[in-house]
Formats: structure tokens, sequence, C-alpha cells
């Protein structure tokens, strides 16, 4: 019997490129069924990937702050 390997779904290239960064592997990368226009990047489900995955979403609001921020100089 074949054992699927738990893997986790993600819709933002953003995202993807940096977990990429962080040495996750990137198991595939299809067209998104529900819109053409965008890829869907799929790795493997883990605590690791997870923690990753907050840090980036706490570093992409101080990243936009400082941006936004300077962008009103």
């Amino acid at each position: 019997m074949e054992q699927k390997i738990p893997v986790i779904i993600i819709h933002s290239q953003a995202m993807a490129g940096y977990l990429m960064m962080k040495r996750f592997i990137l198991i595939d990368e299809r067209e998104d069924l529900k819109n053409p226009s965008y890829n869907i990047f799929v790795f493997k489900e883990s605590d690791e990937i997870r923690n990753a995955m907050r840090q980036y979403s706490k570093d992409k609001i101080e990243i936009n702050k400082i941006i936004y921020n300077s962008s009103n100089i």
C-alpha cells in the first residue's frame, strides 16, 4: 500500500520563494485549477514549515511598514 505524505499547499509565489530560500523542498508546482492565471506550490507538511510561514507573515508586515512609512517622506 502506498503511504501518502502530508503536504501543504501554498498559493503565494512570494511565500513559496521564501520557503525555498529557507531550504524547504518544493515537491510540486501546478496550475491552480480554480484560477489558471496562478500556480500552487506543494511542500511537505511539518512544524518547521509552519513556523517559517508564521515568520514570513511577521516579516512581511514589518517590511510593509518600512516601505509605506518611507514613501511618505
